[in-house]
């Protein structure tokens, strides 16, 4: 996994969460930060999965990402505009979205 994330990947996590944040009216609210935070992370870099176990859950432990739907991310990247990329992998030769 050796340099499995780099500098656009970083760039892409703090757009998302700037977006997230200006879309918010709270957003001084440290709630509203911490979900951004954990949205954004989970938007930009979730669904490699090493031996069953996501990567966000093996190395970020401090933040519980099992209330987010994988289907609403998915979602939340399709609909965005300025998202760089979408690679969504399937298991059939059709993904009905």
């Amino acid at each position: 996994m050796a340099n499995y994330h780099g500098g656009r990947d970083l760039y892409n996590l703090i757009k998302i969460f700037s977006s997230e944040m200006m879309n918010n009216d709270k957003s001084d609210d440290q709630y509203i930060i911490d979900n951004s935070v954990k949205k954004a992370l989970a938007r930009n870099l979730n669904g490699l999965e090493i031996n069953g176990e996501s990567t966000l859950k093996k190395y970020i432990k401090d933040i519980n990402f099992d209330d987010l739907k994988t289907m609403d991310l998915v979602k939340d990247n399709i609909k965005s505009r300025d998202i760089r990329f979408l690679l969504l992998a399937s298991e059939k030769s059709m993904l009905i979205y």
